[in-house]
């Protein structure tokens, strides 16, 4: 359901994520863990330590369905806040549930056409009049009618078919990742494999681009629409403005409906070609389009009867099948002879796994897969002696098992044993059938987990049956626990409960004793922090952080023992804070971590008792930022943009407007930061430069100035390096290292079309482009960036009425145009009214060979009267202009008296 809302309520869909967006915000951490699932869930999936976990079961789409339920969870008990969000968040659901509640059936395929591959909507062919403007009837309509009728699924399958072709002979390729089109692109490839993610460089671009360049859109399309299209940056797509459009939903479905169109012919291709396209399969079953898929197993399946080439044998069948179906097939069905070879070579480990515990594997594919470089593939191996009820469960299932029978057979007990998993040791260590033997092995297992699982066999059973975790809260919890336990979780291999019996109440002297020795410095500052009052003692590090950071005054007990914790964080912590006092900080300025010093320097120039401290060695400073790099910005004359609309005619950019990205007047160049004047910059402190700003001109309704601007950004990811001695020879201050800085204002439509860090820019930032320190400039940065290679964009933008519309836009080389600029004719009388008053009077002297005299002609166009002068020598004809000057003005008076 999730997957239908989204394709047919985008809009809706994208108003939920960003209430939810928002409420998450309320704690940013939250939103980190959300991301973290989303994001990371299916990587965590793919290790090797939950490989038998059912976490690596669960898919892409899972996680992300996860995550939308954590993110639910959280605001629901984020307080009154959290609340409002999650309201605010259902709302657009509501509304989508009164006006097509469709949307909301378990019937996928009568409520959504797209994904009907024999729907009326892909057998129908787009008629030019069915999206012609309202108002349009009658002839007009019959006569563009019989005209206009098009076949665009069909033009998109015979474009793909002889791209993918072209493809294959010209350049041998063997996926579909790689797709060159110079027709579409003479710079980019297409990925026409990956149906998700991303528009930028896939099948989408390409049918987008393929419908541009051959000027199919105006099909289906009004000029408006069809502008918006042309105008569309490197990178996207076209889709319907759903606020304009009145035709958004139908047009939507209808580009949709191309896009489907498009993967189901690369899946056709894919077949023939016998290449992988998983992705698309999975996409399509993902998104219930059930009928493409009964399509494509059909197409399979004829490709085989017919004695294709790709499908003359067992192995060919099983290629074509994604790894989910060929695990499925391992479990459920006979496996031809011929395909062992193919699949014990599998990259994928959970085949190798399952083919290991099939009871068809021969015994040579057996002893194969017995010295795989996998354990849990060579786990299987032995699991085939196994009880069916303890073979077909994963080892986290067994883990369970063990836990919650008392009695096991000796047998399954002896296998497990062995197993390569060290948590499936650890609960054969701790179970109570485990026989002698087999614990006196266990207790020289190299894993202490497994170790400690034999020591902790003498705990009662509410401590035996809680993990090392638990047992850690259960610590803090609990002010009495019995002393045998204390002993028993003293010699712990886990440090972190180590450190949580040393700060116990109930922790004996002689064990306290013991742990002071510990190898581990949290044990050691656990046993520190006894001594802190219970609202310091009861909390992590990070808290302790957090709260020095929150309370201004704090007891100098307290800081005097974060001053010697192990943890540099807390030391830096407390080198920064308002309550420690000069000898502390004394200690802590000798400190081995760079931030406890700096933050010393800070606090004792804060307090003004920095003193006399001598300079030891010049001050470093390195600052790498991401993004960093140059930004130019500037307004377009009159003569540059008539240069502009002959350049949008021939699109090709004139030479002068290329120039600008690199002979403007203001050129910007460094690292970046974030924040104003006065605030912490990188290093230092944010000086904004008085003489310098990047911003558009605001006329006095605030509104933005009429006119044409350009912007260079020229972006990478970049540091700077630079050494230098105080003026004063004393201890560098960081309160006196100012970061000279351009703040750059611009709007989004500059800054967006950055596909790299179009992100991170689009809010505003500083370019760091000199340094200060006590008010002198520090001539040693040489304002030299070390970079990874640069991404740009250049854009020309312009303003009119307070609208903003892109002219012009070329991103690393890709770029887009638009058909005029709006106002051309009125900037063009201009010019030529300019022209004309340059005109007005004109010289013009030239020698006569005939009569060896110099002729002089001074021309005054009010209205044009003429005065002619001849001298023998050309440097007379100045003063003989002057007198025609005169004799031209008499005329004027003459005309104008009669």
């Amino acid at each position: 359901m999730l997957e239908r809302f989204w394709l047919k309520a985008r809009i809706p869909s994208l108003v939920s994520l960003a209430f939810l967006t928002m409420g998450l915000l309320l704690s940013p951490w939250t939103l980190v863990v959300v991301l973290l699932v989303a994001f990371c869930g299916p990587l965590i999936g793919k290790t090797q330590l939950v490989k038998q976990n059912f976490v690596s079961k669960l898919k892409k789409n899972d996680w992300k369905k996860i995550a939308l339920v954590l993110t639910l969870l959280i605001l629901a008990f984020n307080g009154q806040e959290g609340i409002v969000f999650f309201i605010f968040a259902l709302i657009p659901i509501v509304w989508v549930a009164f006006k097509d509640p469709s949307i909301f059936r378990n019937d996928f395929k009568d409520t959504t056409t797209l994904n009907n591959i024999n729907s009326e909507v892909e057998k129908e062919i787009i008629y030019l009049n069915d999206f012609e403007e309202e108002g349009k009837e009658g002839e007009d309509k019959e006569e563009n009618g019989n005209s206009s009728k098009i076949d665009l699924n069909e033009k998109i399958e015979e474009a793909l078919i002889k791209v993918i072709s072209n493809n294959v002979e010209n350049y041998d390729i063997k996926n579909f990742e790689e797709i060159s089109d110079d027709f579409v692109s003479k710079v980019k490839t297409f990925d026409f494999s990956r149906p998700e993610g991303s528009y930028d460089s896939t099948l989408y671009e390409w049918i987008h681009l393929f419908l541009k360049k051959s000027d199919l859109y105006k099909y289906f399309l009004n000029e408006k629409q069809l502008s918006a299209a042309n105008s569309v940056p490197s990178g996207y797509i076209y889709g319907p403005n759903y606020e304009d459009d009145e035709n958004k939903e139908e047009l939507q479905e209808q580009i949709d409906n191309l896009h489907f169109k498009g993967f189901f012919v690369v899946a056709k291709e894919a077949i023939r070609l016998n290449f992988n396209f998983d992705e698309i399969l999975g996409y399509f079953k993902n998104y219930g389009m059930d009928e493409y898929v009964d399509e494509i197993n059909s197409l399979r399946v004829e490709s085989s009867n017919n004695g294709s080439s790709n499908f003359e044998n067992p192995k060919n069948n099983w290629k074509t099948l994604d790894e989910d179906e060929i695990l499925e097939k391992i479990k459920t069905e006979e496996i031809p002879v011929e395909v062992f070879d193919d699949l014990v070579n599998s990259e994928n480990y959970s085949i190798r796994q399952a083919l290991a515990l099939n009871v068809q594997t021969p015994k040579n594919i057996l002893n194969i897969l017995s010295k795989d470089e996998d354990n849990d593939v060579k786990d299987a191996v032995a699991y085939r002696e196994l009880p069916q009820e303890w073979k077909s469960i994963d080892d986290y299932e067994k883990i369970d098992k063990l836990k919650e029978e008392e009695d096991v057979d000796l047998s399954v007990i002896k296998i497990l044993a062995n197993s390569n998993n060290y948590s499936l040791r650890a609960a054969v260590a701790i179970h109570p059938s485990t026989p002698k033997e087999i614990l006196e092995k266990l207790s020289k297992d190299d894993d202490d987990s497994v170790k400690d699982a034999i020591a902790y066999r003498e705990l009662p059973q509410e401590w035996k049956s809680v993990d090392d975790n638990e047992k850690i809260e259960k610590l803090k919890e609990e002010e009495e626990v019995d002393l045998a336990v204390i002993k028993i979780l003293a010699n712990s291999s886990d440090y972190s409960l180590r450190a949580a019996v040393a700060i116990h109440p109930s922790t004996p002297k002689e064990i306290l004793e013991k742990l002071a020795d510990d190898e581990y410095d949290d044990v050691k500052d656990a046993l520190a922090y006894r001594e802190l009052p219970q609202k310091w003692k009861s909390i992590d590090d990070y808290e302790k952080i957090e709260k020095l950071e929150e309370e201004e005054e704090v007891d100098l007990a307290v800081i005097k023992i974060f001053a010697n914790s192990n943890n540099y964080s807390l030391r830096a912590a407390v080198a920064i804070h308002p309550s420690t006092p000069k000898e502390i900080l004394e200690k802590l300025a000798d400190d081995e971590y760079e931030d406890v010093k700096e933050n010393v320097i800070k606090n004792l120039s804060k307090k003004g008792v920095l003193g006399n401290r001598k300079q030891v060695s010049p001050k470093n400073i390195y600052i790498k930022t991401e993004p960093a790099g140059k930004v130019i910005f500037g307004e377009l004359n009159t003569d540059q943009i008539m240069k502009l609309n002959k350049s949008i005619s021939e699109k090709t950019l004139n030479e002068e407007l290329l120039e600008l990205k690199y002979n403007s007047d203001d050129i910007y160049e460094g690292v970046f930061s974030y924040g104003n004047d006065g605030e912490d910059g990188n290093e230092g402190i944010i000086k904004f430069d008085d003489k310098s700003s990047i911003e558009l001109p605001q006329i006095d309704s605030g509104k933005y100035k009429d006119g044409i601007y350009f912007c260079h950004l020229s972006l990478t990811k970049a540091s700077i390096e630079f050494s230098f001695k105080t003026s004063d020879g004393l201890e560098f201050d960081p309160y006196e290292f100012k970061e000279i800085s351009v703040p750059v204002n611009l709007p989004r439509i500059f800054t967006e079309g950055h596909e790299l860090y179009g992100s991170d820019i689009n809010e505003g930032f500083n370019i760091v482009t000199d340094f200060e320190y006590k008010g002198q400039i520090l001539e040693e940065y040489d304002n030299e960036l070390i970079d990874r290679g640069y991404d740009d964009l250049f854009r020309i933008i312009e303003y009119k009425n307070g609208k903003s519309s892109i002219i012009y836009s070329n991103y690393n080389g890709e770029e887009n145009w638009i058909e005029k600029i709006e106002g051309t004719k009125e900037i063009e009388n201009t010019f030529k009214k300019n022209k004309e008053k340059k005109e007005v009077l004109t010289t013009e002297i030239k020698l006569d060979n005939t009569l060896g005299l110099y002729k002089g002609i001074a021309t005054l166009n009010l209205p044009t009267i003429k005065a002619t002068r001849r001298t023998r020598n050309k440097d007379d004809m100045k003063t003989e202009i002057s007198r025609a000057l005169s004799d031209i003005i008499s005329e004027i008076i003459d005309k104008e008296s009669q």
